[in-house]
C-alpha cells in the first residue's frame, strides 16, 4: 500500500506571526507535554501516537530539568538523521523550542510525513529552518496544515516541549477494494495479495467504507 506524500504548496501554510491563536476551545486542543515519555536518560518509549524516523535507541533524551512547563521535554545533541514524528494533526500546531546548551545554536526543521508500504517517509519541509541562537530562552514556533498529516521534527542541539494542535486526527483508514481475509491465529487482516491491512488504534478495519471488524 502506498500513500501519497502531501505537497507543501497545496497542503499547508506557515503561520509567521507568533500572535496566532488556535481555532478550537482550549479544552479541545490536542496537547502533549512529554511527561508520559519513559526512559532514565534516553527515551525508551514515546507518548501514545508518536513515532520516529531513524533510530530511537540512544537518540532522543528525556529531559527532566530542561522543560517548558510540566517536567518533561525531548532533547537531542548532534543529529541529522533522526526525526520525531507527531500523530496526524490538522489546523494550526505549535511547539516550544530552545537550545540544548548555551554552547551551541539549536536548529529545528519541520517536515510533512507520508507513508509508503507501511513505512514513514519524509515529505516537503514546512517553512524555513528555525534556529534558537546560543541561549536557553524558550520560544514558540507555529505552523498550519489544511489537511491531516503527520509531522516530522528534526532537532540538532535543541529541546522541544509542549506541542499543541487544533485537532488530532484519528489514523486514516486504508481503503481496500478487494476481498480481505483475517488470520484465525493472529487476528491480523490481509488482502488477497498477502499485504497486511492497516487498522486504526482500536483495531477497526473498514473495507470499502462500509464493512468493519476488529483486527
Amino acid at each position: 500500500m502506498k500513500k501519497l506524500l502531501l505537497n507543501a504548496t497545496s497542503a499547508l501554510c506557515v503561520a509567521a506571526c507568533a500572535m496566532c491563536s488556535f481555532t478550537a476551545n482550549a479544552e479541545e486542543f490536542y496537547q502533549e507535554d512529554f511527561t508520559s515519555t519513559t526512559g532514565s536518560v534516553y527515551v525508551s518509549a514515546l507518548p501514545e501516537g508518536w513515532d520516529y524516523i531513524g533510530s530511537l535507541s540512544y537518540t532522543f533524551e528525556r529531559e527532566l530539568d530542561k522543560y517548558h512547563s510540566k517536567g518533561g521535554a525531548i532533547a537531542i545533541g548532534t543529529n541529522s538523521t533522526n526525526y520525531l514524528v507527531t500523530p496526524p494533526v490538522k489546523g494550526k500546531f505549535a511547539f516550544w523550542m530552545r537550545s540544548y546548551t548555551k554552547s551551541y545554536s539549536g536548529l529545528i526543521k519541520v517536515y510533512l510525513v507520508g507513508e509508503e508500504n507501511g513505512v514513514l517517509v519524509l515529505g516537503d519541509q514546512m517553512g524555513d529552518n528555525a534556529t534558537t541562537g546560543k541561549n536557553t530562552t524558550w520560544e514558540q514556533k507555529w505552523f498550519e496544515t489544511e489537511q491531516p498529516t503527520r509531522v516530522a521534527i528534526l532537532m540538532d542541539h535543541a529541546v522541544i516541549d509542549d506541542f499543541y494542535a487544533d485537532e488530532r486526527v484519528e489514523e486514516p483508514f486504508t481503503a481496500v477494494t478487494d476481498i480481505t481475509v483475517k488470520s484465525n491465529t493472529t487476528g491480523q487482516a490481509y488482502n488477497l495479495m498477502g499485504q497486511p491491512v492497516k487498522a486504526d488504534a482500536k483495531g477497526i478495519v473498514i473495507i470499502d467504507g462500509k464493512k468493519k471488524f476488529n483486527r
